[in-house]
């Protein structure tokens, strides 16, 4: 039961944290609030809320915890503490600790030292300046690599594999075909 200790079987005289006493009877705090001696005068807040004036009140983003009004605690993904105030992670930076130290980096750069440092051109993602994981159009994956598309090919899976051809040639079997004169476009 929510009583701590009692003088009559109905008569509580102290309750656990979370509810307060009110006529003899242990009632449970009202959330956010989450130690209170009444319905309206709370000492304590769930995560997400801080206290002002014996009221809880919701943290305004960047800032996850608060302990009061101008205190922040820890900060929404996204953002760091410095001096009790979230400021958000610079880009190419996703999370970071600091204006200088990342954890993680937008798409088209990789971490490297707790730096986000930009993929090579031919990379749409990358794992470092030589490990390619997704080329841009026009390029395939070769081994970490992103090699460009052989002509005719405008697309490709590989260097033997077209996925689409220039313009003058048409895909069959994944291999580009010359349009045959006076045709310019042609389907097969």
């Amino acid at each position: 039961s929510s009583c701590i200790t009692c003088s009559s079987e109905t008569k509580c005289d102290s309750c656990i944290a979370g509810y307060y006493l009110d006529s003899n009877q242990c009632v449970e705090c009202v959330s956010p609030c989450i130690v209170c001696s009444s319905a309206t005068t709370c000492y304590s807040c769930i995560s997400g809320y801080y206290l002002e004036s014996s009221t809880c009140h919701k943290c305004v983003s960047p800032c996850e915890t608060w302990s009061s009004e101008n205190t922040c605690f820890s900060c929404l993904t996204g953002y760091y503490l410095n001096s009790n105030s979230c400021l958000q992670c610079v880009s190419p930076c996703i999370t970071c600790s600091s204006a200088t130290i990342c954890y993680s980096c937008i798409t088209g750069y990789y971490l490297e030292s707790n730096n986000c440092i930009k993929c090579p051109s031919s990379c749409i993602t990358c794992f470092s300046a030589t490990k390619c994981d997704s080329c841009i159009t026009g390029y395939y994956l070769d081994s970490n690599n992103c090699q460009k598309c052989v002509s005719p090919c405008n697309t490709c899976f590989s260097a033997s594999e077209c996925n689409s051809c220039i313009e003058g040639y048409y895909l069959s079997s994944n291999n580009c075909l010359k349009c045959i004169s006076p045709c310019e476009k042609c389907s097969n």
